[in-house]
């Protein structure tokens, strides 16, 4: 039996001390349990003759009308014929997954930002060891995601990226010449990536992919699109003043410029020459797959050399295995090549006389642009070998191999089995080509015009 049936106000339950269960009235089952260290509103009742209590809270942060609000409520529901108690545990478990599915995606967004999965993605791409052969990429990479994507959306959960934040992204950059192309490519493999290893659904599309919607987006900035353009070169009938300007200088900057274009190679394949490579006897050196960039294993690397460029080769101490070092023993870099140029254009500006540059591409100021050594190594070349007018079509197949090309036109028989170990009956037609070359380069220089 209850030790008090009648209805008692709060005054009257906190004069309970004595430790024990107290029927407080109002509705059936409602008490109290007094405890040396508490006192709490509870809820007996039975179910199939066998009692039960729940615990409705500390009357300290419980008032009694909620106590007796919750009490109503288990009533009712034991009129009806439910377990109030099974309810609330129900309830109560119920509660503790939503909390755990929330402390789940909590724990998600901090490991599945963008940032933090670009950052994985990378890692992913270093440890398939796809910047083995290109020591740049990881960092260009970094570079564009530090500088153009992070700002953004580096916080952001990667599966909550839209094709509106790529939109705003591509929009900041989309007036630059390939940039805006290099990203969508990059970050396409991201989501994609993002996708594969479950960061984001499978089925949810990829935002930064230009055949979709974005496409759509990015029209209005088309015309702020900037077309890419070939880099400047000097023309062909200016390259044995060219030349014979540069020849003067002597400089290691210099003369690896010079090799550059009697070789028609490109930069980073003569800056990182050793003179292991080069073979005096057959006139030729091999370009290392890591100098190269092609990255295919049996790629055609060979460059002939013409007694001009023997002539110059010869001409340089051997100081280190490097062709052309540094004053700290290191590659140059591919600025100082540049450099080369813009001091001899400057000289040339102080002399009154014309500095090189492309007359056929324009600034934004409408004046002529200064050449580059790429321009000037391989499209001159390209140029002059077009104003030899040779009418044989090997000639055209040989003068794209010397540029390490592959072959345009669709060749039957050993053409399209050159490779690295085999260039075929092309090899004494890109000799021909080469020594030509060298010979018209260096036309206005005495000493290698009769070699």
């Amino acid at each position: 039996m209850p030790k008090y049936a009648q209805n008692l106000t709060l005054r009257d339950i906190k004069l309970l001390t004595k430790p024990g269960l107290y029927s407080i009235g109002y509705v059936p089952g409602l008490c109290v349990r007094v405890t040396t260290a508490k006192t709490s509103y509870y809820f007996r009742y039975q179910i199939q003759r066998i009692p039960r209590v729940i615990v409705i809270g500390d009357i300290k942060f419980i008032t009694l009308n909620q106590a007796k609000a919750i009490a109503h409520d288990y009533k009712a529901a034991l009129l009806m014929g439910r377990d109030p108690g099974l309810e609330r545990k129900e309830q109560k478990e119920k509660l503790q997954q939503k909390l755990q599915d929330t402390r789940q995606k909590r724990k998600l967004v901090q490991t599945s930002s963008f940032a933090i999965v670009a950052k994985k993605y990378v890692n992913y791409k270093k440890e398939s060891g796809a910047f083995d052969r290109n020591k740049r990429a990881e960092s260009s990479i970094n570079s564009m995601l530090r500088d153009h994507v992070y700002p953004l959306i580096q916080t952001k959960p990667i599966a909550t990226v839209t094709i509106y934040d790529i939109r705003d992204i591509l929009a900041k950059i989309w007036d630059k010449t390939s940039l805006p192309t290099k990203l969508t490519s990059l970050l396409k493999q991201i989501f994609d990536w993002a996708k594969a290893m479950k960061y984001m659904s499978e089925n949810q599309p990829n935002p930064a992919d230009m055949e979709g919607p974005l496409k759509v987006l990015m029209e209005p900035y088309q015309k702020n699109r900037k077309t890419e353009e070939h880099l400047p070169a000097l023309d062909y009938k200016e390259i044995p003043e060219f030349i014979a300007e540069v020849w003067k200088i002597k400089t290691t900057g210099a003369m690896a410029l010079l090799l550059s274009i009697l070789t028609a190679g490109r930069s980073q394949a003569i800056r990182h020459l050793t003179w292991s490579q080069i073979d005096f006897k057959l006139k030729k050196f091999t370009i290392t797959i890591d100098s190269d960039k092609i990255k295919v294993k049996n790629a055609l690397r060979t460059i002939f050399l013409s007694p001009q460029a023997i002539f110059l080769l010869r001409s340089l101490p051997k100081t280190d295995i490097l062709v052309f070092p540094s004053e700290s023993l290191t590659p140059l870099s591919d600025a100082t090549l540049g450099k080369v140029i813009t001091d001899l254009n400057n000289k040339r500006i102080r002399e009154r006389k014309e500095p090189f540059v492309d007359r056929n591409s324009l600034d934004d100021h409408g004046l002529p642009r200064k050449i580059t050594q790429h321009g000037t190594a391989r499209s001159t070349f390209t140029m002059w070998v077009q104003g030899q007018n040779y009418k044989d079509k090997n000639y055209e197949d040989a003068a794209e191999l010397c540029l390490l090309h592959k072959i345009k036109r669709k060749n039957k028989g050993a053409y399209n089995r050159i490779n690295v170990d085999n260039i075929g009956p092309l090899e004494p037609i890109m000799r021909e080509i080469i020594k030509e070359w060298g010979k018209y380069c260096c036309s206005l220089i005495p000493e290698l015009q009769d070699l």
